[in-house]
C-alpha cells in the first residue's frame, strides 16, 4: 500500500522516474522480507520449543474474567494466536 501511494504521489507531482519506482518497490520488498523472516523464525522457535518438551501455555489465565472488564488485551490475543490453542 505504501509503495502504491508513493508511486501515485510521485506521478501526480510529475517526479515519477524509473529510479523512484525502483526505490519504492525495493524498500517495500525489504520491509516485507524482514516481516516474513520474523514470522518464520518465530514459528520455528515455537516448534522447537514445543518439540523439546516445553509445557503448553496455560490459556485459562488468558480467558476473559470478571476481574477484567475489557476482555482480552492485545498481548493475550497474540499469545493465543501463536500458541495455536483452539480449545475455545
Amino acid at each position: 500500500m505504501g509503495a502504491a501511494a508513493s508511486i501515485i504521489a510521485a506521478a501526480i507531482s510529475g517526479r515519477l522516474t524509473w529510479q523512484v519506482f525502483k526505490n519504492a518497490l525495493t524498500y517495500t520488498l525489504r520491509l516485507t522480507a524482514v516481516a516474513m523472516w520474523i514470522f518464520i523464525v518465530a514459528l520455528a522457535f515455537g516448534k522447537a520449543y514445543h518439540a523439546l518438551g516445553a509445557p503448553p501455555i496455560d490459556t485459562r489465565s488468558l480467558r476473559p474474567s470478571a476481574k477484567r472488564s475489557i476482555g482480552y488485551s492485545h498481548n493475550d490475543a497474540v499469545i493465543l494466536l501463536l500458541s495455536g490453542d483452539d480449545s475455545g
